[in-house]
């Protein structure tokens, strides 16, 4: 919300005197002890990273494709409001670029495939990563998920985890167990036990890393950023029936997404409290669904997600968390109907898929023009009524 939204002082100044209120909730119910949070990242981190060195001397091929980890959701964004027992790290990779990969939009929203156009000039460049990339692309040059995940990561990480006796890992003179290890959608999940009773899930997802020249084009809004340019595909195949469905890939914007909301002053606060908020009344609706909201309130203030911040998230705090219930409200109203003719009746399912329509491609998605124009009808009405 800019400056220009809001119509005078008076909108706001009355929430400063209970300001004190909603900042002592948020630092004793809300928010996490940042001390926790670190020092078991800090241990989480060690122990991935021994696990990748593991890896990179099991299979050259991994060592070639291997560029780094990223740690990303709650835990790593600050939007975290449960005990921090619960992390998510990608494995990034990067096709070598003699393959020549492209990528490929279709018309599945949120989803692309990856051709590798001279995938055999692998094989004289290097021998050892086209022997085992074989397993996971196809005859048309196509890069496959499931393949990807089961014959080359799932197969590399078995075998690290028979070299290591009784599945412990040493870290700074104490043991940590890996008691066990499912393979969960796109991730690798462990269970982390160790000392002071310590158990900790992590899920490890393999990706594939795209520099900027990658961006993709139709139904996208440009990345804002020259740094970070790169973005990412993870291995997640979309839940309908298509034809080769292992070549479907799921974007991935989350270094940019995590630019979209640092340093906004009483952003993160007011969209933990929103979480808080859903956990307490049991609603089932996802985290990204909420921030998706965010991200949009965002970019109405903000078009060109630049570093200022709207003025909205730079008033009390207070002030914040009000607007954002009056903007949950306001979005099951004004979606509802758009949602209903889907056939979904329960709210929280109306809510959440109603932000998956106007963010079908994540933050940088454009919206399809028949939604756009039904979605822009209803924000009309809605407004002339208010």
């Amino acid at each position: 919300m800019s400056k220009a939204r809001l119509k005078n002082e008076e909108d706001y100044r009355e929430y400063v005197g209970i300001e004190p209120g909603p900042q002592y909730a948020n630092q004793q119910y809300i928010s996490i002890d940042k001390d926790d949070m670190e020092t078991k990242k800090f241990y989480v981190e060690r122990i991935i990273r021994f696990l990748i060195q593991l890896m990179k001397a099991e299979s050259p091929a991994f060592k070639r494709l291997y560029v780094d980890l990223f740690g990303g959701g709650s835990g790593y964004e600050g939007l975290k409001i449960t005990k921090p027992d619960e992390f998510d790290i990608d494995i990034l990779m990067r096709i070598p670029e003699p393959a020549a990969p492209v990528l490929l939009e279709n018309n599945i929203p949120g989803y692309v495939n990856l051709k590798l156009e001279h995938f055999q000039r692998l094989q004289h460049k290097y021998p050892e990563v086209y022997e085992v990339m074989q397993d996971f692309v196809d005859d048309n040059n196509y890069l496959l998920t499931k393949e990807m995940k089961s014959s080359f990561m799932q197969s590399i990480f078995d075998r690290v985890m028979n070299t290591i006796s009784n599945n412990t890992i040493q870290v700074l003179g104490s043991d940590f167990r890996i008691s066990r290890v499912q393979n969960l959608g796109p991730a690798f999940t462990l269970t982390i036990e160790g000392l002071n009773e310590l158990k900790i899930s992590v899920d490890l997802v393999p990706c594939i890393l795209l520099d900027g020249s990658q961006w993709p084009g139709e139904g996208f809004e440009p990345n804002p950023y020259t740094s970070p340019s790169d973005f990412f595909i993870v291995p997640k195949s979309p839940r309908r029936d298509v034809p080769h469905i292992d070549r479907y890939w799921r974007l991935s914007f989350q270094k940019q997404e995590r630019e979209i909301i640092f340093d906004r002053q009483w952003l993160k606060p007011t969209i933990r409290v929103l979480k808080r908020i859903r956990d307490n009344f049991q609603h089932r609706i996802s985290s990204y669904a909420i921030k998706t909201m965010f991200f949009r309130e965002l970019k109405i203030g903000n078009p060109t997600l630049d570093d200022d911040t709207p003025a909205l998230w730079s008033l009390p705090f207070s002030y914040c968390v009000v607007h954002v219930r009056h903007m949950l409200l306001t979005v099951v109203e004004i979606y509802r109907p758009i949602v209903d003719a889907r056939g979904l009746r329960n709210l929280s399912t109306q809510f959440q898929n109603s932000l998956l329509l106007e963010q079908e491609n994540g933050p940088f998605g454009r919206l399809n023009p028949r939604t756009k124009n039904t979605v822009q009808k209803r924000h009309r009405e809605h407004a002339r009524r208010h």
